[in-house]
């Protein structure tokens, strides 16, 4: 596992996880996601990003967006092919249910929709 911070001074103020997908097989065997086409062929090289926290205070300050720009930053650097998100996707959410990252700020990092279930899309980014 991975993370990537965004410090605000000294304090942590956003936090994004990244994993290799073959690390976090619950997700993957989650019904929304169990056996999707998508996830056919190799997956090695392919980094999920497993959560994304923005601490309350500094919601709507690019921190967010910060943190997935250093993460593909990151994976590419690592050498990866391709990271996943599953961020929820809906009109209205709760913060407890966007944990996973804003649906918006993906696709505008050029994430592509792969399976498109509403609610629960799966977008990647292909590195190579």
């Amino acid at each position: 596992m991975h993370g990537v911070v965004a410090l605000g001074g000294n304090d942590v103020v956003g936090w994004l996880k990244l994993a290799p997908a073959a690390a976090v097989p619950k997700l993957y065997a989650q019904r929304v996601y169990r056996r999707l086409p998508c996830f056919d062929g190799p997956r090695d090289g392919v980094l999920t990003v497993g959560c994304l926290l923005v601490d309350p205070a500094w919601r709507r300050r690019g921190v967010a967006r910060a943190l997935v720009h250093g993460a593909i930053a990151f994976a590419r650097a690592e050498g990866a092919r391709a990271l996943e998100a599953f961020p929820r996707r809906a009109d209205e959410l709760r913060d407890e249910e966007a944990f996973t990252g804003p649906f918006s700020l993906f696709v505008e990092a050029g994430f592509q929709i792969v399976h498109d279930f509403q609610p629960y899309p799966v977008l990647r980014l292909d590195l190579e």
